[in-house]
């Protein structure tokens, strides 16, 4: 059983355990209302008639005489009353655990089995993927082993670190099936050259790199992020306006000269996009957030509506640094 489905079976549990335990007080709770009451009312019944037999027994008696009768002592019924409680309480404690476990169990089924066809769907998938991704890769290399020109080298470089990515993404969706968790491999690399890369994306991109930034974290998973950024600028923008990446200090900005962005709170949100007719579902923004709170990455969005936007990402708690 996996991490996730552990942990939904006890969140599962722990709320019917205290739905239980809840409706079990408030039983307990009129229950000892009724019997305190009881208890009581005996109680006060008791000492009137002891008050009353002892005033027939001391009518001629000295006035130093004490009352003969024991005085009628009824704790041993609350203590009986309390232990009862006690014992009662412990036996749906039991109880309630274990049912609340099968009541889990059984609420979690459909989940599961609909957890179960997805995994095997994304198996069959990540199988299906893999042969071809290695043959592109393949040829890719073989075609750069031919007599290219500079332009199409790089071109060569870009799709075979495009298939890495696509292998790498591979190996996490493995990963998230088999451990529900994304694993993350750091390593320290420049900025300045990983955005030299990506922009070749489009021509409309323009670097300004004023420093080396040297950064230790998962390369995959930072140029996922900056290429998800690069793709909402690139398909928001208008005009062919240029697109800017601008590399200072521990800082990375990305400007465009777009249609900037309506809701800048529900960006981050599952499936949400600004423009229904544009392509995409609508996820690579709450990767980025993934991403940038995996690392500690401050991320900055600055917008003007029919003006652009700019996003910033400060590398500082990530920055490799000499020493």
């Amino acid at each position: 059983m996996r991490s996730f489905e552990r942990r939904s079976i006890f969140t599962f549990s722990a709320l019917y355990l205290g739905g239980i335990a809840l409706i079990s007080a408030l039983i307990f709770w009129w229950y000892w209302g009724k019997e305190t009451h009881r208890i009581n009312q005996e109680r006060k019944m008791a000492l009137k008639l002891y008050d009353i037999r002892c005033k027939r027994l001391l009518k001629n008696a000295p006035k130093d005489f004490k009352c003969p009768l024991k005085k009628p002592d009824f704790s041993h019924d609350f203590d009986r009353l309390y232990h009862e409680l006690f014992f009662a309480a412990m036996l749906v404690l039991l109880l309630g655990t274990l049912l609340s476990i099968r009541l889990a169990y059984i609420s979690l089924r459909p989940m599961r089995e609909a957890v179960e066809m997805m995994d095997n769907f994304a198996r069959s998938m990540i199988h299906d993927l893999n042969t071809p991704i290695t043959t592109a890769r393949l040829n890719a290399a073989a075609l750069k082993k031919q007599n290219l020109s500079q332009a199409q080298t790089k071109r060569v470089d870009r799709i075979i670190q495009s298939l890495q990515m696509l292998q790498s993404l591979e190996a996490q969706l493995r990963s998230v099936i088999a451990h529900a968790k994304t694993d993350f491999h750091d390593q320290k690399f420049s900025l300045c050259e990983l955005c030299e890369t990506l922009k070749e994306r489009s021509k409309l991109i323009k670097l300004e790199c004023a420093n080396e930034i040297v950064v230790n974290a998962d390369k995959i998973m930072i140029t996922r992020a900056l290429d998800n950024l690069l793709s909402n600028a690139i398909k928001y923008n208008k005009n062919d306006r240029p697109i800017e990446i601008k590399l200072s200090g521990s800082r990375l900005s990305i400007v465009d000269h777009g249609q900037g962005i309506a809701h800048p709170k529900r960006i981050f949100k599952p499936y949400y996009r600004e423009k229904s007719s544009m392509p995409g579902l609508g996820l690579g923004l709450g990767i980025v957030k993934e991403v940038c709170d995996r690392y500690g990455i401050t991320l900055d969005f600055q917008s003007k509506l029919g003006k652009g936007t700019t996003v910033t990402l400060d590398f500082s708690p990530i920055l490799f640094k000499n020493r």
